[in-house]
């Protein structure tokens, strides 16, 4: 039974065109009837749009195998690290062989304090905010692994990393 047909009707002329106009495009729905996914219904994207998506795949795919063979050992450190201060000691993921300048924040952010050329763990804040037990603990309480996991949990059972 259909509630349409048993509820009055609270459209205004207005409204009950346009329910009218939409309703010409979407099949009628039979009760107890399963209508399929309609891939026609999906946005297509524009020339732009799909060139812009497909420009960014292939640089998200060339800094993936970058940061691979960093991780392999294929490139020694001193190639790519720019400030000088990069160590591979503690780095478990391949993403992870990054090196501040790469990030064209942490080159607006160092502007601020007049010190562009220099690595990122010179920045008066980093110590206080980056290394500051406390302040990891209280952060950790928002963040959560790809997996979903939060870091407190990880750190209660005395692991690292999800992969431990």
């Amino acid at each position: 039974m259909s509630s349409r047909s048993s509820s009055p009707s609270i459209l205004s002329d207005n409204d009950s065109d346009l329910s009218s106009s939409l309703s010409e495009d979407v099949p009628e729905i039979i009760e107890g009837e399963f209508i399929p996914y309609d891939e026609n219904l999906e946005p297509v994207a524009t020339q732009e749009e799909a060139a812009a998506f497909e420009e960014n795949s292939v640089r998200e795919e060339e800094e993936r195998v970058m940061f691979q063979r960093r991780f392999a050992g294929e490139v020694e450190t001193n190639t790519w690290c720019k400030c000088s201060q990069c160590s591979t000691e503690a780095v478990t993921k391949a993403e992870e062989y990054v090196c501040c300048k790469e990030i064209d924040r942490v080159g607006e952010v160092m502007s601020q304090v007049d010190l562009e050329d220099q690595c990122i763990t010179l920045h008066p804040g980093f110590r206080d905010v980056c290394l500051n037990r406390w302040v990891l603990e209280i952060a950790s309480l928002a963040l959560k692994t790809k997996a979903g996991k939060s870091y407190r949990t990880l750190f209660s059972q005395g692991l690292k990393s999800e992969s431990e």
